[in-house]
């Protein structure tokens, strides 16, 4: 400026400028990954809209305007060649706009700047995009382990990672029809959720999904992702042994271990265990490969001799190709039993009618009478009841020491007492058809009666065991003693 005298002053001056990105998502925001667009024309344009200076962005995309007089101005961007300009104004906020895109998509002009002297307006920012289509799609979870037969559910997410919109959206799952979805037009930026699931999973798969779509010139864009599903292994381990049962004095049993592979994929067998010691042939099963549906078996044989029962679980692992373990087990009871005997006792309860304590040829059988078997030293054997001619009997008896108890409360009927036992001892005829219980008790409702303690000896049936029972009876006369006859005299 001239001032009197011839002296100048220098008003002091402003500058502005900033940054060109960019914006390769289009969202109108300087991300941290974004770069700067070098060579881009930058206009300054005076409060008139006239351009007053020209300048190009460096290589990060910077430019700058200085030695400017205070007052108000513009600036214009030049847009690169096959981009487009980014949304404007997108921030707000305390920190004001610093970070967005302050150029007119449609002019590619800023708003006014007004500049005060030694002002330095270092935020006026132009972000350009290029028209680019793009497409994601995510499937998740991207590794499932499940059991066999089980839902598997997977969740799908398409996104447009484009800059521009994308029409015919289409999801396609060959291995997973129930995936498959058409979601139509996608706006840059936006995303579709949605899940799906695959009924009664049965063996291992990847399960890769695609999408495809068009942007507005019907160019093509597509992604694709996977995701891995591991069914876990089954097996199932049959166990028999043979014989289920010995008597003594016992002997060998033989087991046969089959192992089936009820999984969909191969497995290996890791590990076989029993209660018992298995066999060499068992133990090489370790390591053997079985494939979908086959079975691999092996037998190995124990001894027992003592009286008992024999419970035994064998166990066995397996693994399938990702190591995943599946294991089952049996148990099978095998028992030795008391040696099968092969004696027997038993005969007939008959009513002792004229009391002789033998059982006479018109003489009947009581039927219903409870009869008992004794070990000597008091163990109960066994029990049945007399048939409707009186007979009882046991069989399959060891040898040994045994009594009878005859228990007339199952009869029915009312005894006065047991006939006399051993009513002929001397006749060894007779021996079969008197009566035995030698020892009698009254008790509720009947009698109790019991034999001697006989001996049974093996491969026999002793049929000698009787007990004669006697009834309240009327006197006959004719069976008075002389002494109590009366005579009397016959009037003709």
């Amino acid at each position: 400026s001239w001032v009197g005298g011839g002296v100048f002053f220098v008003l002091p001056t402003a500058s502005l400028g900033d940054r060109v990105w960019e914006d390769s998502n289009a969202d109108g925001i300087q991300d941290a990954d974004e770069p700067g667009l070098p060579g881009v024309t930058v206009h300054l344009l005076d409060s008139t809209r006239t351009v007053i200076a020209t300048t190009v962005t460096n290589d990060d995309g910077r430019y700058y305007f200085d030695e400017l007089p205070a007052g108000d101005y513009s600036v214009r961007f030049d847009p690169p060649a096959d981009y487009e300009p980014s949304p404007v104004n997108v921030e707000s906020g305390p920190d004001g706009d610093q970070g967005d895109s302050d150029a007119d998509p449609f002019t590619g002009t800023t708003g006014i700047i007004s500049l005060e002297p030694r002002e330095a307006d270092f935020g006026w920012d132009a972000g350009f995009f290029q028209l680019k289509p793009a497409i994601a799609i995510q499937k998740s979870p991207e590794q499932q382990t499940v059991a066999m037969g089980d839902d598997v559910t997977f969740t799908i997410v398409v996104t447009n990672i484009g800059t521009v919109d994308l029409f015919d959206v289409t999801v396609t799952d060959p291995q997973s029809p129930s995936c498959n979805a058409v979601l139509g037009e996608l706006p840059v930026g936006e995303s579709r959720t949605y899940s799906c699931t695959v009924s009664n999973v049965q063996v291992d798969f990847v399960n890769v999904a695609y999408v495809t779509g068009t942007d507005q010139f019907g160019a093509e864009v597509k992604d694709d992702d996977d995701a891995a599903v591991d069914v876990l292994p089954t097996v199932d381990l049959i166990k028999i042994g043979t014989p289920v049962m010995l008597p003594m004095p016992g002997g060998i049993f033989t087991f046969v271990l089959t192992i089936i592979n009820t999984s969909g994929e191969p497995v290996t067998i890791t590990a076989l265990d029993d209660t018992n010691p298995l066999s060499g042939e068992c133990l090489a099963l370790i390591g053997t490969v079985i494939p979908v549906g086959g079975s691999v078996s092996c037998l190995y044989t124990v001894e027992h001799t003592e009286v008992g029962a024999y419970p035994n679980t064998a166990s066995v692992t397996v693994e399938d190709d990702d190591g995943n373990p599946a294991e089952d087990e049996e148990t099978f009871t095998v028992e030795v039993t008391p040696a099968v005997g092969t004696a027997g006792v038993g005969d007939y309860v008959w009513l002792d009618a004229n009391a002789d304590g033998l059982q006479g040829s018109d003489e009947t059988g009581v039927a219903g009478v409870t009869v008992r078997l004794f070990t000597e030293d008091g163990r109960l054997i066994g029990e049945a009841k007399t048939d409707a001619q009186g007979a009882y009997g046991f069989t399959m008896l060891e040898a040994g020491a045994y009594y009878l108890e005859f228990d007339t409360t199952t009869a029915g009927r009312s005894f006065d007492s047991f006939t006399t036992a051993d009513a002929r001892q001397s006749d060894a005829d007779d021996a079969a058809i008197d009566s035995d219980v030698d020892s009698v008790v009254d008790v509720s409702g009947g009698l109790l009666g019991r034999t001697p303690i006989f001996t049974l000896i093996i491969d026999t049936f002793d049929p000698t065991w009787d007990a004669g029972l006697v009834t309240p009876t009327a006197i006959d006369v004719t069976d008075e003693p002389t002494r109590y006859r009366l005579w009397l005299p016959m009037i003709r």
